[in-house]
């Protein structure tokens, strides 16, 4: 793996970002060997990354084919300042990858049903009322009538 320096003009659009607040921005291609594949990008306060000493840390998640599928990427800074400077010329970025793959989810036993046909076969066949239905839903009231009613009886003799 070879690390490339930066530039003193790439230094000077780095410092821009931090002075005013900007976010660093990375985007890689969705599949590395399509260059039209959309892009994946996320980003973080530049500023974070000038406090971490330009220590980044990317984790790819990728699925079965090998396509990006997201991209984490963090600063190991957790604070800015906010008179932050680079203080050299040159910055080397230390960049720390790590990549998920994605399994295959499990095998459904059955076929799901869409919803559509769902709603049709309900539609088909009514529900016949039940009277356990009532009972369900009042099944308190009822009790406590037949309770009030108890308490409330005639005089005992």
């Amino acid at each position: 793996v070879e690390q490339a320096k930066s530039s003193q003009s790439d230094v000077q659009k780095f410092q821009s970002l931090v002075d005013n607040g900007q976010l660093y921005k990375v985007r890689i291609q969705s599949n590395v060997n399509d260059p039209s594949s959309p892009k994946v990008m996320a980003s973080i306060p530049a500023c974070l990354l000038l406090a971490a000493n330009f220590h980044e840390i990317f984790r790819i998640h990728v699925d079965q084919h090998g396509n990006i599928r997201s991209l984490w990427y963090q600063a190991a800074g957790s604070k800015c300042s906010a008179d932050a400077k680079i203080r050299k010329d040159s910055v080397q970025l230390v960049t720390s990858v790590s990549v998920d793959m994605d399994s295959k989810g499990p095998k459904l036993a059955m076929e799901p049903v869409p919803r559509e046909e769902k709603e049709k076969q309900a539609a088909k066949e009514p529900e016949a009322p039940s009277i356990f239905g009532f009972f369900r839903k009042y099944w308190l009231y009822i009790i406590g009538g037949m309770l009030l009613l108890q308490m409330l009886g005639g005089e005992e003799d």
